[in-house]
């Protein structure tokens, strides 16, 4: 959705042969556009300008957040030259000195946030973003000051050497990337646990959607024998047709069939359930569950 602050990069993406630019009406369209653009491709990007237009999409992030739809925010800004601190009279202005609130308000809905106010630091900084949001499958923000947009790299990108590890990264995604190896061997204990059981099931959640796992569960599905039902929101990650496909399983609005088979079963693995109120409620109908969510 162009505005002022973002028409200099707009009018770049526009140029571009490989990209297509999609205009809605006003930007809370845009922003569900690009979440459903996420859910349906694995990422969705908005384009809006500062302030009035960024803060029009707070809802629709923030439900990306919630739902792990990996969103990616571009937002323009004033100019590094702009700030309250050098007397420019900018419309709509929530910028102070340094800081942005804008982009602090980001933070709180977004895995990764970055301005791009340097050209020695803005490819390193939007695959921080990239990095975060492929890592979590939540929503990046990147802040383009105006008077940046013209910068030219001081080297050529193709001999960049990313330095984009851990250490660069939020916390929370430092953790989760240090954790992997515990992960397998835990991965390795439900397995073993799973070919014990007499008659197993899995239970699988829409976490497997977003973290574009539905081949690998088939896989191991279809290696293994189990049997698996999804939870309504992840309805269609297995076509019922398929012949280890039990259908939905929603707790006591479930079919008699299906919850005869779940709730008779020895051994349910519950696999990318996101932990809230609307999922878990299956789980008082489970005795003998082996939690494996996200």
């Amino acid at each position: 959705m162009p505005g002022d602050f973002i028409l200099g990069l707009f009018d770049r993406f526009e140029a571009c042969p490989d990209i297509e630019l999609v205009c809605t009406a006003g930007e809370e369209g845009a922003a569900f556009a690009a979440d459903a653009e996420a859910r349906l491709n694995g990422l969705g990007v908005v384009i809006i300008t500062y302030g009035v237009g960024a803060l029009k999409i707070i809802n629709a992030i923030g439900g990306a957040h919630a739902e792990y739809s990996p969103v990616l925010v571009i937002s323009g800004a004033p100019g590094v030259k702009e700030g309250s601190d050098s007397g420019a009279l900018i419309h709509h202005s929530i910028y102070k000195q340094e800081d942005s609130v804008q982009r602090r308000i980001f933070t709180e809905i977004c895995v990764e946030d970055a301005c791009l106010d340097s050209a020695v630091t803005a490819v390193q900084e939007i695959e921080k973003v990239l990095d975060g949001i492929k890592a979590f499958s939540r929503p990046g923000y990147l802040q383009v000051p105006r008077d940046r947009i013209d910068r030219m790299l001081p080297f050529p990108i193709n001999k960049l050497k990313s330095n984009t590890t851990p250490v660069n990264l939020r916390a929370s995604v430092v953790n989760h990337l240090e954790t992997s190896e515990v992960h397998r061997e835990r991965g390795m204990i439900v397995l073993e646990w799973m070919r014990t059981r007499k008659r197993p099931v899995v239970l699988a959640g829409a976490h497997i959607q977003r973290f574009n796992m539905q081949r690998m569960l088939m896989q191991v599905l279809e290696k293994e024998g189990w049997m698996c039902a999804t939870s309504l929101t992840g309805k269609t990650m297995i076509a019922e047709s398929h012949p280890l496909s039990l259908g939905i399983y929603n707790g006591a609005m479930t079919s008699d069939a299906v919850r005869e088979d779940i709730e008779s079963s020895d051994g349910v693995l519950m696999i990318g359930f996101p932990l809230e109120d609307s999922e878990l409620i299956v789980c008082s109908y489970l005795h003998f569950v082996y939690d494996l969510s996200f």
